[in-house]
């Protein structure tokens, strides 16, 4: 139980974007050095998770396996509670290692953003004329469709690799399940990777599209004349 949570807890932290305090000025981080930096920050992450799951296998094993035994058919036991919380006492040491992990990961990546060349960022498009944005931004989202569309063609190659980690995560953690978790995160990662990479590429292109259009034509006054007061 502790470990599903735990899991889906780092899988949240995973996904969330890089975020620096800074402050506004006229340039940003160019936005494929900030992707590499973000790309770094989840390999650190994933060693720091997988340094985790090593430091409790090695330690609590013994502890998980009572917890197991005590809370299977007696969740709300008072056996099961004791058990669950000297499961939690033993991987405390394991828990403070891998929050050290994930700051210095953090701190790291935020550097590798503040240390990105500046670049110009794009003209907000309501100062560009409004139809050349329009098939700027019909163009990215072209462009995007293919690249989840190559994606979902990746992904169903690990079909197999996930419908067997269904199948052994069933009964909740173990070591079936923690390998095959492994094996289709193996496989998955790659075309999440190529994925943004390639959305990543369209927005940029939909940038430079839009810095390319013609400024919008200021709006000119009606010169129908008013109807006289009566």
């Amino acid at each position: 139980m502790i470990r599903k949570v735990y899991w889906i807890f780092a899988a949240v932290l995973l996904m969330l974007p890089l975020q620096t305090h800074a402050t506004p000025s006229a340039t940003l981080p160019d936005p494929q050095c900030a992707q590499q930096c973000r790309a770094q920050l989840r390999t650190c992450n994933d060693g720091a998770r997988q340094d985790f799951r090593m430091c409790a296998a090695s330690t609590c094993s013994d502890e998980a396996d009572a917890a197991k035994a005590a809370c299977d058919g007696a969740p709300f036991s008072a056996a099961c509670q004791q058990a669950r919380g000297a499961l939690r006492q033993c991987l405390s040491p394991c828990f403070d290692d891998l929050r050290k992990a994930w700051r210095t990961c953090r701190s790291d990546a935020v550097t590798c953003v503040g240390q990105c060349p500046q670049v110009t960022p794009t003209p907000r498009p309501g100062s560009k004329a409004p139809q050349c944005v329009a098939s700027c931004r019909g163009t990215y989202g072209s462009c995007s469709a293919d690249a989840r569309n190559a994606a979902i063609t990746c992904a169903g190659q690990c079909q197999d690799l996930v419908k067997a980690t269904r199948q052994a995560c069933t009964g909740g953690p173990s070591d079936a399940c923690a390998a095959a978790l492994k094996a289709a995160n193996a496989c998955l990662q790659p075309c999440g990777d190529t994925l943004r990479q390639a959305i990543g590429a369209c927005l940029s292109a939909s940038q430079d599209c839009i810095g390319a259009c013609p400024d919008r034509t200021p709006a000119t006054s009606s010169t129908t004349p008013f109807p006289p007061r009566r």
